[in-house]
């Protein structure tokens, strides 16, 4: 049994809407909204798409409790918005490699390290 409320709570945090949620998974807006009202269970074929989409492991999709954001996670967020509404996305390209290489245990260069195929921008638009 899937959390619908984390769900909900997850793609609010994300700043996503059902809509974009929707496209994200490749499932109707009506699909999405009846599994957040608790109206529909998430099928196991589409748990990771829920996952990939809303950025979290699978498990946090299956647990019965509230998973609050982290405060990393939260610190994150606000940083990734920030670097969205700034225009800055080679930053937030880099920052995703170099927090996507912690997590995995893989190699990527460290923030701030030039990354090939981006440009970063100094400052506001």
């Amino acid at each position: 049994m899937t959390n619908e409320n984390a769900i909900q709570a997850l793609r609010e945090a994300r700043g996503l809407t059902q809509e974009q949620l929707a496209e994200r998974v490749g499932l109707s807006i009506s699909y999405v909204s009846r599994l957040e009202k608790g109206r529909r269970n998430l099928s196991v074929k589409h748990i990771d798409r829920f996952a990939a989409a809303l950025g979290v492991p699978r498990e946090r999709l299956l647990t019965k409790e509230d998973v609050p954001l982290t405060e990393e996670d939260q610190e994150d967020l606000a940083l990734l918005r920030q670097a969205r509404d700034r225009g800055v996305i080679g930053e937030v390209r880099m920052y995703v490699r170099f927090r996507l290489s912690e997590i995995e245990g893989t190699d990527a260069p460290a923030p701030g390290a030039p990354v090939r195929g981006t440009v970063v921008r100094k400052g506001p638009k």
